[in-house]
């Protein structure tokens, strides 16, 4: 592993543990309409939260630096990946520092929601999907043991479940979880 390699993977780690850190804060957050006590406290979760997603992207450019991972399907997984993430970090900035201060219903939403539709939710499911696509190459290639790149592919049924069942937990703690084991194992590789 190369020196950037290792410190884009180092990055990577860094924004996923802070990552994982802010979705419990916003797993307890209490939120309110904007511009209640309660809602800017949501809103400064939110707002530093693009940081960390922005710093997870670390590691899908790490998988994608050129001596870093020869499998096109790999390749293309590692992508997905950077595109969600991205994504993710957009609209959640857009969301929280553009349209901020706009309803979550009504005429005067439309900005707010589309920040959200295709940044922060698609771009999540994304970033969840491929994941999932990249524990399925990493198990197929050898880039990853069984046991992370099957932890890799549970992935986006966690994201389900927590989405789906009333649980206190975000679904947003499964991407972190993710960056983070396929990062672990990028360090313990080299």
């Amino acid at each position: 592993m190369t020196l950037a390699t290792r410190a884009l993977t180092l990055v990577g780690l860094l924004g996923a543990a802070l990552a994982l850190v802010v979705a419990i804060a916003l797993s307890v957050a209490d939120w309110g309409p904007p511009g209640s006590p309660s809602y800017d406290t949501y809103e400064l979760i939110n707002r530093l939260a693009v940081v960390p997603i922005a710093l997870m992207i670390g590691v899908p450019l790490a998988l994608l630096w050129p001596v870093a991972v020869a499998d096109r399907d790999t390749r293309r997984a590692a992508t997905g990946l950077l595109v969600g993430l991205a994504a993710t970090a957009l609209g959640t900035a857009a969301e929280f520092w553009l349209f901020s201060e706009d309803p979550y219903a009504g005429p005067d939403s439309l900005g707010r929601n589309l920040s959200y539709l295709f940044g922060t939710f698609l771009g999540g499911i994304a970033t969840v999907v491929y994941l999932g696509v990249l524990g399925r190459r990493a198990m197929r290639t050898g880039l990853l043991a069984s046991g992370p790149a099957l932890l890799l592919m549970s992935l986006p049924v966690a994201f389900l479940v927590l989405a789906v069942l009333p649980t206190p937990v975000t679904p947003y703690v499964t991407p972190p979880i993710g960056i983070g084991v396929v990062g672990i194992v990028m360090i313990l590789r080299a």
